[in-house]
C-alpha cells in the first residue's frame, strides 16, 4: 500500500477568565488526507488499503475552579470523518461520504472533582464524570459486518481519602455506573454466515490504593 500524507489546518483559542478561575480552549480544524491508509478483516485475511479522505470539525473545553477544591471541566467535540470517493478493498466495498467507522460525530463529557480537608495531612475526594457519545458505524460503512452502534452514555465516579502531599491514596471507584451495554468493533465470521462483536467493559467497581515514591 502506499505513503499517507495529510495536510491539516486548525485555528485555536485559549483564553483564561477571573485571574485563572476558567479556562477556555476552542478550535476549529480541517484535514485533507491523500492516501488515508485503512485495514480492513474480510472475514479470512486483513485488506489494506488507500483512499482519499477528509476530516474537519471543532472542539471546545472548558474548566473552572468557582471555590476552593472544586474544579468542574466539561468538553465538546464534533467531527466529521469520510472518504471522499467510493474504494473495493478485496471483497469489500466502502461508500464513500459516509462517517467512518468508530467515529461518533459527537462527543460530550463532564466531569466535577470536590476535594476538602478532613483530618490532619489527609484530605476527602468526590469525583464524578461522564461520556456521552452520538451513533457510530462499527465496520466501514456497506460492509457485510457493519453494525450499528446507537448513542449511549458513560457515567464514573470515586470517593477516597489522600494525603495532603499527594504520598498516597485510597478511594473506591466505579465504571459505567449504568451498566450501559454498548459493543466496540464488529468483525465477520464467514464459516458461521455471522457477525461477532467485542462489547464495552460492564458496570465496574473496586478499591484502589496508590503509593507515591
Amino acid at each position: 500500500f502506499n505513503e499517507e500524507t495529510a495536510d491539516a489546518y486548525e485555528l485555536g483559542l485559549n483564553a483564561s477568565f477571573g485571574d485563572g478561575a476558567v479556562l477556555l480552549n476552542g478550535a476549529v480544524y480541517f484535514q485533507d488526507i491523500k492516501g488515508f491508509q485503512n485495514l480492513v478483516f474480510n472475514g479470512n485475511n486483513f485488506v489494506v488499503f488507500n483512499a482519499p479522505a477528509e476530516s474537519y470539525g471543532a472542539e471546545l473545553d472548558l474548566m473552572a475552579r468557582p471555590a476552593d477544591g472544586v474544579t468542574i471541566q466539561s468538553g465538546l467535540s464534533y467531527n466529521k470523518v469520510e472518504l471522499t470517493e467510493d474504494i473495493v478493498a478485496g471483497t469489500t466495498f466502502v461508500q464513500g461520504g459516509e462517517q467512518l467507522a468508530r467515529s461518533p460525530e459527537l462527543t460530550v463529557t463532564a466531569a466535577a472533582t470536590n476535594s476538602w480537608p478532613l483530618l490532619t495531612s489527609i484530605d476527602a475526594l468526590v469525583h464524578l464524570n461522564s461520556r456521552f457519545v452520538t451513533e457510530q458505524s462499527l465496520a466501514l460503512t456497506g460492509a457485510a459486518s457493519n453494525v450499528m452502534q446507537d448513542d449511549f452514555i458513560l457515567v464514573g465516579g470515586r470517593i477516597g481519602l489522600l494525603s495532603t502531599n499527594d504520598t498516597w491514596s485510597i478511594s473506591l471507584f466505579g465504571e459505567n455506573l449504568l451498566d450501559e451495554e454498548f459493543l466496540l468493533q464488529t468483525f465477520q465470521l464467514p464459516e458461521l454466515q455471522s457477525v461477532a462483536a467485542y462489547s464495552g467493559v460492564p458496570r465496574t467497581y473496586g478499591i484502589e490504593f496508590r503509593l507515591n515514591f
